[in-house]
């Protein structure tokens, strides 16, 4: 079965090793309809690929998105948002704080993992990253990677992991505000990859509070994929909410592909009716 549709992609505008301009080439060549770059706290690749706009205008509907790294009740929670308006210079300048703040924790994590005697220093980072991104543990374990560093998965555990006794939680952005200020924006806000959240509990206690979407379609690894899928599905049906999907693509990090994740055409058409309603 075709699909013609990703809507949760990212570039190196954040943790992703694709350029905005490959994305984009990648799209045409694949004949996607629909894609939403969804960087962490960025919508520079967006904006990058306006200024090319009559090279994909007439083949492709680009929407500006972006992704939140949040937190709710102690856990850590990712809202993608769609529909941006990247001319709010207010909006562009939160973000651009909210950059900052997420680079520090990753310096904070770094310095934890050099003390921990493993070779690892900021200087390493800076070499090798724009950080003008939002420094994240992506980017930490890709330098640890290309360094060659020797982790054990204990350290990957307690370092990367979000109940890891060396984890350094983001405590910056709390849910109500990430929504609030996407919809302020005038864009629309969905719950990422709730099967990541591990507590459907509080999935369902967050769409029903906040009556946000949901991210239903996705590339989920392991047996439970179409499980979850399915599940996500009744209850975005049950709560009668906007659902969206997306390959989570980052280019060469995982094995997921753009566009690997098939999303029915109701689901943009539903984007656009309630963007547009």
């Amino acid at each position: 079965m075709n699909n013609f549709i990703d809507l949760h992609i990212h570039s190196t505008a954040s943790d992703g090793t694709k350029s905005a301009q490959n994305i984009l080439n990648q799209a045409l060549e694949k004949k996607l309809k629909y894609i939403s770059l969804t960087d962490h706290e960025s919508t520079e690749g967006y904006k990058e690929l306006l200024l090319i706009k009559e090279k994909w205008q007439e083949d492709l509907m680009i929407i500006p998105g972006v992704e939140l790294h949040t937190y709710y009740q102690g856990k850590e929670i990712h809202l993608l948002g769609y529909f941006i308006n990247t001319i709010d210079d207010s909006f562009e300048h939160e973000l651009k704080k909210l950059r900052k703040a997420r680079t520090e924790v990753s310096y904070y994590t770094v310095e934890k993992i050099n003390k921990s005697g493993i070779n690892l220093n900021w200087q390493m980072i800076e070499n090798k990253f724009n950080t003008d991104v939002a420094i994240t543990k992506g980017h930490i374990i890709k330098t640890i990677r290309e360094n060659d560093l020797q982790l054990t998965q204990e350290d990957f555990y307690n370092f990367f992991n979000t109940k890891g006794t060396d984890y350094i939680p983001f405590r910056l952005n709390p849910l109500e505000n990430a929504i609030e200020f996407i919809r302020e924006n005038g864009g629309i806000p969905v719950l990422a990859h709730p099967a990541l959240i591990g507590d459907d509990y509080l999935v369902e206690q967050i769409i029903a509070k906040y009556r946000i979407g949901i991210e239903v379609f996705y590339h989920y690894f392991g047996d439970k994929a179409k499980e979850w899928i399915e599940n996500y599905k009744t209850i975005a049906k049950r709560y009668n909410i906007l659902m969206t999907g997306g390959s989570d693509y980052h280019g060469s990090i995982t094995q997921v592909e753009l566009g690997d994740t098939f999303v029915p055409q109701d689901i943009i058409d539903n984007l656009i009716k309630v963007k547009y309603k």
